[in-house]
């Protein structure tokens, strides 16, 4: 709840909340909260819910310090390196950037002017990706995940592809005690390669995730200062496009209602939302208009759907061998491609020259 005065605690002390799921009282809208603050919450919610969180955390520490409690305090720095360890040995050697195509270059600031684009997976389909994960006992969310890393590999060529993602962070006692906002970001790094069959870079998917879930109490941005202290700073450290599946309804009181709440700014190329839902799986891409046109976002959503269509059909073809084009898409191609000429009969240089 928007409070004016946790918003003052807020301004002195830089931490803050995030509005899990766009969840806020209707009366609220009606406060005098300026809206240059407002602002600058909803973009910095991240960073700061990360900073409010290491803040509790270092708090819980101070007390059991204080209580005489050494040992553990011992294990815990101990926990701590190990995670530090995983992260460093897990994202070395990253490249700072993935190259997508992008239709404009990139702008010289981070913030920069977002948009959103929708669309839907239907049931059927939807369906098939949820039995697909059931046999190959994982999530949903990590069979999207994969399809995402194919369809960014088809586009960049790159191998190596890493993908933001969004967990809950709620191994600190003091933070749940407070509210389940907190979150933590992670990168999701692993290898995908044209002769991978589908299952294969699920499984690679699957083991990632698993090891980046045991390690995520480490904040962000100390991996990403480990990982990449001297980064480029036009760029999101680790990552530039972000995955987030919505699979968990939000209880309401009768007061409450959901409040969606519109960005105009983002620090990311591209973020995938999507959203279970009874008619599929509803999907939304917020992407930086700055380096993006709206129709190759329409297409980019397009080849998403086509290529979980090709995966449900042929889980254990080659990737690479997997068409997620359109019909339009593919006669362009081989208009492209037809070079073939016909020149008449060979003749000499002689010839030529005396023509």
């Amino acid at each position: 709840m928007i409070a004016s005065s946790l918003l003052h605690k807020v301004c002195l002390e830089k931490t803050e909340f995030l509005l899990e799921n766009g969840v806020i009282r209707e009366s609220d809208l009606e406060s005098e909260l300026p809206q240059e603050l407002l602002k600058w919450l909803t973009e910095n919610a991240s960073q700061l819910a990360e900073d409010l969180t290491s803040n509790l955390v270092l708090s819980q520490g101070s007390k059991e310090e204080s209580l005489g409690d050494t040992n553990a305090n011992k294990e815990e720095i101990t926990r701590i390196g190990k995670r530090l360890d995983y992260w460093q040995n897990k994202l070395d050697g990253l490249s700072e950037t993935l190259d997508m195509p992008t239709d404009f270059p990139r702008p010289a600031g981070r913030l920069m002017t977002s948009e959103t684009y929708s669309f839907l997976i239907e049931s059927e389909l939807a369906q098939q990706l949820k039995s697909l994960a059931e046999m190959n006992e994982c999530s949903l969310y990590m069979v999207c995940l994969a399809v995402l890393k194919i369809l960014l590999k088809r586009y960049t060529g790159q191998e190596d592809v890493c993908v933001g993602a969004i967990v809950a962070n709620h191994s600190c006692g003091e933070a749940q005690s407070l509210t389940k906002a907190f979150f933590n970001r992670l990168a999701l790094r692993s290898s995908v390669q044209s002769n991978d069959a589908f299952v294969d870079v699920l499984k690679k998917v699957q083991e990632t995730c698993f090891e980046a879930y045991e390690n995520r109490d480490t904040p962000f941005r100390q991996v990403a200062d480990l990982i990449q202290p001297h980064r480029n700073k036009t760029v999101h450290p680790l990552y530039q496009i972000m995955m987030v599946l919505h699979n968990a309804s939000v209880e309401m009181g009768e007061n409450i209602q959901q409040y969606p709440l519109e960005s105009e700014v983002s620090n990311l190329d591209v973020t995938l939302e999507l959203r279970e839902e009874a008619k599929g799986l509803r999907g939304q891409i917020e992407y930086n208009s700055e380096l993006y046109r709206s129709n190759t976002i329409d297409r980019m959503a397009s080849h998403f759907i086509a290529l979980c269509e090709a995966i449900v059909a042929e889980p254990e073809t080659e990737i690479g061998r997997l068409d997620y084009l359109s019909e339009a898409e593919q006669q362009q191609l081989l208009a492209f491609n037809d070079t073939k000429r016909d020149f008449g009969e060979p003749k000499t240089l002689v010839e030529l020259f005396n023509e």
